[in-house]
């Protein structure tokens, strides 16, 4: 992918998605996150600023939480936890 291919598919990605950070643009677009900086840096693209290391804690934080978890009892009397009811 030439240099300008790669400019017009990181400004083609974060037109289609405003809140995406570094690594979701790198990941989007296929290219390595070295690639991503290396065209930054030359001022072809205007990146989001890196996140801080509370915003990612966040961030990965909730990818890792369920959409909802919530007690039942099943017809059998047992008690169990379902995920995303």
């Amino acid at each position: 992918m030439s240099t300008e291919q790669t400019v017009k598919a990181i400004n083609d990605y974060m037109a289609n998605n405003p809140r995406a950070n570094r690594t979701e643009i790198a990941k989007g677009v296929g290219i390595s996150n070295y690639m991503l900086e290396k065209v930054n840096k030359q001022g072809l693209v205007k990146l989001p600023a890196p996140l801080s290391f509370k915003q990612s804690a966040q961030v990965s934080k909730a990818k890792r939480k369920p959409e909802a978890v919530k007690f039942v009892i099943n017809p059998n009397k047992k008690q169990v936890w379902q995920v995303g009811a």
